[in-house]
């Protein structure tokens, strides 16, 4: 009885110790994002061969970010780490190695944007950071607002997973490569619209974070907030300065920022009203996060750049 007991207690740890191992040896590498751009080339570039984790929980604001030790971990667990700056990224302190392991290759997109000018490029196998000063503008610290430089960078992240997991690297390069091209015909296609089109101003109930999509595009945005930041206080005098505008001008269609409250959108829709002038509210989005519907519907960047095309064309048509 005792030795059929010992038998089956053997037998028992046995298949533990195997499924553990087989667990162990089938885990996929990991790579961790703090914004969803990256998340989204990351995604699209490596299928389903790595783990790729999104730190801000979906619906979230990204700016007041702060992660929790958990996420720390997963940090340090990584094979690859992708953040946008030390600017937008401030909970890093100036130092992504102090979160990140030591098989970790730490990626600071940022140190990527001028990739016409060649630059001192340090790499080591945890280390993939140019190293030099660049003073930021407002356009840049949202560069992937670009569509253009958003397709760079896609280039930079699918050269680099390549490096990592070199076996698979033709197939991470052709990912990249199908879904660039994807999204270059739509931003190509949007500027043949936008080169028949006179009329390029737009209003915005935001705060101003889209001056690389405006740039790129050459559409003028009023915004009612100069300041960058999300938290920026919005005080009286902007909203009836923006209402007045939007009255002066006729205008019937007003943007707005994703994942933000829309009391001060429908507040100068209804005002506006007042003067027999109906407002549509559309959405421009700046791509820092998805929503949770979003996230559930498994929305990428060129779907929200193709709903950020049709909305623009709703409203300069």
């Amino acid at each position: 009885m005792y030795k059929k007991i010992i038998k089956m207690m053997l037998v028992l740890f046995l298949v533990l110790t195997l499924t553990s191992c087989n667990k162990n040896n089938t885990a996929k590498p990991l790579i961790v994002t703090t914004l969803f751009p990256q998340y989204d080339m990351a995604k699209n570039i490596v299928g389903d061969k790595f783990d790729v984790v999104l730190l801000p929980n979906p619906g979230s604001e990204i700016h007041d970010f702060e992660p929790t030790s958990r996420q720390i971990s997963s940090i340090k667990k990584s094979d690859l780490f992708i953040f946008s700056s030390y600017e937008i990224d401030s909970w890093l302190n100036n130092n992504a190695y102090r979160v990140s392991g030591d098989k970790t290759v730490v990626l600071n997109l940022s140190t990527y944007l001028d990739l016409e000018h060649e630059e001192e490029h340090e790499h080591d196998e945890h280390e993939h950071e140019h190293k030099h000063d660049h003073n930021h503008d407002h356009g840049d610290l949202h560069y992937w607002t670009d569509t253009t430089v958003y397709l760079e960078l896609l280039e930079v992240v699918s050269n680099l997973i390549a490096e990592i997991d070199y076996i698979n690297k033709d197939y991470y390069l052709l990912n990249a490569k199908n879904y660039s091209e994807k999204i270059l015909t739509l931003h190509n296609s949007f500027l043949d619209f936008l080169n028949k089109t006179e009329n390029k101003k737009i209003y915005f109930s935001g705060h101003n974070a889209l001056d690389s999509f405006s740039k790129l595009y050459n559409i003028e945005i009023t915004a009612l907030v100069d300041s960058i930041k999300p938290d920026a206080d919005i005080t009286s005098v902007q909203i009836i300065k923006l209402i007045n505008e939007i009255k002066e001008n006729n205008i019937n269609y007003l943007f707005t920022e994703e994942l933000s409250d829309p009391k001060v959108s429908q507040t100068i829709k209804n005002e506006v009203k007042k003067k027999n002038q109906d407002v549509t509210l559309l959405e421009l989005h700046g791509y820092h996060n998805i929503s949770k519907e979003d996230n559930k519907n498994n929305i990428t960047f060129y779907d929200l750049l193709s709903r950020n095309v049709n909305n623009l064309k709703e409203a300069l048509k």
